[in-house]
């Protein structure tokens, strides 16, 4: 059984503004996300209305969505650039440096590795930041 794909108004009008083959790419995923929508969720927010949203990051945008299972929908709700996830980036590098230090674990190569691949975007950001102390 498929899903149906939803767009907030904001999200098509988001999507308008791109250049043409952003477009193409982006209606690609939002595709394939709708064929298998937990198969693409990096991590979650949640809203301030306590409803749990999946976020998938791809070619720099931030795509915030919510497989709706029991109406077999998936809503997307809005899509932002991720550039502007920068300020979590570096709360997080710098909270991951306080625990690799403090727990003598590794080196500063390996440090700036991990670092790399956060930014790389292999490893999903909030998640290390959730598990960081505050």
């Amino acid at each position: 059984m498929s899903y149906r794909l939803l767009l907030d108004i904001e999200v098509v009008e988001f999507i308008e503004a791109l250049p043409r083959g952003g477009q193409i790419q982006l209606r690609r995923r939002l595709g394939e996300i709708q064929t298998s929508p937990t198969r693409f969720a990096d991590f979650q927010e949640r809203e301030p209305n306590g409803r749990l949203l999946d976020v998938h990051v791809h070619r720099g945008l931030a795509i915030y969505y919510w497989d709706d299972f029991a109406d077999r929908h998936v809503k997307v709700f809005r899509i932002r650039r991720a550039d502007t996830l920068d300020q979590a980036i570096e709360g997080t590098r710098d909270r991951l440096a306080r625990i690799f230090h403090a727990h003598g674990v590794g080196s500063d190569r390996v440090l700036r590795r991990l670092l790399h691949t956060c930014e790389a975007g292999s490893v999903p950001v909030a998640k290390l930041s959730r598990v960081a102390p505050q």
